[in-house]
């Protein structure tokens, strides 16, 4: 099948909806939203070459996604490319409660790739704000014990700015990760962390390289 969805409203009609508790009831300061699909599939697989959303906030959408339905022999799987995912920390306090340091950051702008199963995720893209960009990639498994890797490219980031500390300055920095399990008795974890410029109370100082381990509540690093 093809076709195209389209619907428009306001979030304060959706009281019902937000007093069940199926949405945060703090949604409504979103007001005005206009929300339109283009999809494409069958009962196997569906396609969404276009997923629009644009609301009365700063909150807006653009991307496309693809689903693999479940079934008996097949399992879900999906995934979903952002173009532009704009909003801001006030929009955002519904699902996340407020974050000073979020709100630091001034307006937000994410673009990348969200995929994965029942037992993965997978994400990597990257987050413009008025303090600098963050480009981070992470891979999670679900299988057994969960299992991460990823890794981290700051460019530019006004730390200071954001944790409202005069004394920081700007950061580049690179970081790797890989670990698995979530509690101190069953941490396994390596971080090799290369702060290309770090400023500190009116100094830069460079080539700054951090590494570090966990095993199963026994940590050791160097800082060189």
């Amino acid at each position: 099948y093809e076709g195209e969805t389209r619907a428009e409203g306001d979030f304060a009609l959706l009281k019902p909806l937000l007093q069940k508790g199926a949405l945060p009831d703090s949604l409504v300061q979103w007001g005005r939203f206009a929300f339109s699909a283009t999809l494409r599939g069958s009962l196997e697989k569906l396609d969404i070459p276009v997923l629009e959303l644009k609301t009365a906030a700063s909150t807006s959408l653009l991307g496309q996604a693809k689903l693999d339905i479940p079934s008996q022999n097949r399992p879900l799987a999906y995934a979903f490319q952002c173009q532009a995912l704009q909003s801001s920390a006030e929009d955002l306090r519904p699902f996340i409660g407020t974050i000073t340091e979020l709100e630091r950051m001034g307006p937000l702008n994410w673009s990348g790739l969200i995929k994965g199963n029942a037992d993965s995720i997978f994400i990597d893209g990257s987050l413009q704000t008025a303090a600098g960009q963050l480009a981070p990639s992470l891979s999670l498994s679900f299988v057994g014990p969960i299992a991460y890797s990823g890794s981290l490219n700051v460019p530019s980031f006004n730390l200071g700015q954001v944790l409202a500390a005069p004394t920081l300055g700007e950061v580049s920095l690179n970081a790797r990760f890989e670990g698995s399990g979530a509690s101190p008795d069953n941490l396994i974890a390596n971080l090799q962390l290369d702060v290309q410029q770090a400023g500190y109370n009116g100094y830069t100082y460079r080539g700054l390289q951090i590494r570090a381990k966990a095993a199963q509540g026994v940590y050791e690093g160097s800082i060189s």
